[in-house]
């Protein structure tokens, strides 16, 4: 459902489960028809993101008959900043009022900030998506922590197994 008022929520999605358990999701969406996505968002803004689980999801249009999205829960946003953007490497960047992400597509990987940040395993992982009542102070098992110019890394055993189109068939 799309927002009515710009709030910083696009999108709201309600699912209900086979156990009938209702969960509600919230998307941030942004897009580009490039193949590097430069985003800027205030600091404040961000924060609200991590805080209300908003997950972040940036849709790459550049072959316009394979777009793709590269879905970031708020979770693993989180872990991104390296725990509040005290590391060098951290794949999400911060100054003083603005958080900066790029993203980009080169020889079929993406990555975040540079190519030493390689999540490629989070394209169309919309089935990683959080919901509002997550504890977003909490890592994503999916994601370990790297070393040298890859902090963050995305685990293929780790990450449950996904829908028929995303990573769950590709890794099979």
């Amino acid at each position: 459902m799309p927002m009515s008022v710009d709030s910083g929520i696009d999108l709201l999605g309600h699912l209900i489960n086979h156990h009938g358990e209702s969960r509600i999701f919230q998307f941030q969406v942004k897009s580009t028809n490039e193949p590097t996505a430069q985003i800027k968002i205030s600091r404040d803004k961000f924060n609200f993101f991590l805080d209300n689980a908003v997950n972040l999801v940036i849709v790459f249009w550049s072959d316009p008959f394979a777009p793709f999205a590269l879905v970031l829960p708020p979770r693993l946003m989180r872990m991104m900043t390296s725990g509040g953007y005290r590391i060098a490497e951290a794949p999400i960047r911060a100054d003083q009022d603005t958080v900066r992400i790029v993203a980009g597509v080169h020889n079929g990987q993406i990555y975040v900030r540079n190519r030493a940040n390689d999540f490629s395993l989070m394209k169309n992982r919309f089935d990683l998506a959080e919901p509002t009542d997550i504890d977003t102070r909490v890592l994503p098992e999916y994601a370990t922590w790297g070393s040298g110019k890859c902090v963050v890394v995305i685990d293929r055993d780790g990450a449950p197994a996904g829908n028929p189109n995303t990573l769950g068939e590709e890794l099979a």
